[in-house]
């Protein structure tokens, strides 16, 4: 199988092996670099040093399970696990977010209909986050790491003072509720910025999410 590798032109390695990933032979311009025999290696992550690449190292993906080629850092764009197809995945929250938000900021407009500028003050600042959350979800959904923290970053703010009020004006179900929903949120974007920044690093040789639509080459030694 053909692997190009990331900002070296179209130099690619090249991985044979056999049935059930044994015996895994890492080529590189017809030379032998390295051989994995047991795919355990492989699925716990397996690093090793070539004098022409640098580091490479190899490793599993979850869903589908395929090998991950990384030299130097870089992951080559044939990886089911690029940080683009990652980050890619991770749209479908701030669609949520956006949602929630929309619905939410209803709900609030409807109890400030007494209060007529506070009730618009209010349906701006909504307005602005369910836009955020709508762009985010739209440009990760493209793979552009700036589009993460245009989302994120507002929910940050918001977890810190809905948070600190609920802790006044909740007590008991409605608090644990309100924080276990927002702390899940919140622990799934945390998971998420190593991710966001390795795709910050890769935008720099891969500039399109289309650049990672590579045909796979299976070929002989």
């Amino acid at each position: 199988m053909k692997y190009p590798l990331t900002g070296r032109g179209k130099d690619y390695i090249l991985l044979n092996w056999e049935r059930g990933y044994r015996n895994v032979q890492v080529i590189h311009q017809g030379r032998l670099v390295h051989t994995i025999d047991n795919p355990a290696k492989i699925k716990k992550g397996v690093s090793f040093d070539d004098p022409e690449l640098g580091n490479i190292k190899l490793k599993f993906s979850e869903n589908p399970m395929a090998i991950n080629v990384i030299v130097d850092g870089l992951h080559s764009i044939a990886n089911r696990s690029h940080p683009f197809k990652e980050l890619k995945k991770f749209a479908w929250i701030f669609w949520v977010l956006a949602v929630f938000g929309f619905i939410a900021s209803i709900f609030e407009v409807w109890i400030l209909s007494w209060l007529p500028q506070i009730q618009i003050t209010v349906l701006l600042i909504d307005l602005v986050i369910v836009a955020a959350y709508t762009v985010a979800a739209i440009f990760v959904a493209k793979a552009k790491p700036w589009a993460f923290w245009l989302g994120a970053i507002p929910f940050f703010l918001i977890f810190l003072i809905v948070m600190g009020n609920s802790i006044i004006i909740y007590s008991g179900f409605a608090l644990w509720l309100n924080f276990i929903l927002r702390g899940a949120v919140l622990i799934a974007l945390l998971m998420m910025v190593k991710k966001v920044i390795s795709a910050h690093k890769h935008r720099r040789y891969t500039k399109t999410l289309e650049d990672l639509n590579v045909e796979l080459l299976d070929e002989g030694i």
